[in-house]
């Protein structure tokens, strides 16, 4: 909870800095990780969707430029992928995820700060949402 709580507030922030500072190579390198995302889609294992996702959170933390940002998010995110590894999006998830992506693309394109901030937020609380589901029932899970 406190990971998704900080990713929510740094990763925000991110953005809306991100869509002020990023130039035409972070554009370029966010496509490429969208369209890398889309390619592991609901098919990919748990590490593979969980690094295309990685990938695309660092490159926003990228764009602004922040050497402390891109520290601080360096660390939330390692924490989350080593959580997020563990389980694998199903396909519906993985499309809601994907689309969530591709609004903040364009948002970063269209160097809207405040439509890049919020959509950020609201990833990132959708993510959380699932993650803690995702927990939540595993806890409960019967193991042999």
């Amino acid at each position: 909870m406190q990971i998704y709580s900080l990713r929510g507030v740094l990763e925000s922030y991110a953005a809306r800095e991100a869509a002020r500072t990023r130039t035409r190579e972070d554009l370029d390198a966010l496509v490429d990780a969208q369209a890398k995302l889309e390619r592991v889609g609901g098919s990919g294992t748990a590490v593979e969707q969980a690094l295309a996702d990685l990938a695309f959170h660092k490159l926003i933390s990228d764009a602004t430029g922040s050497r402390l940002l891109q520290t601080i998010m360096g660390q939330v995110l390692a924490f989350t992928v080593s959580y997020r590894s563990n389980y694998a999006y199903p396909a519906e998830r993985s499309a809601i995820a994907v689309e969530q992506h591709r609004g903040i693309l364009d948002a970063l394109r269209e160097q809207d700060a405040p439509l890049a901030e919020r959509l950020m937020r609201e990833h990132v609380e959708s993510s959380s949402r699932f993650a803690l589901k995702h927990f939540s029932e595993s806890e409960h899970a019967v193991v042999p």
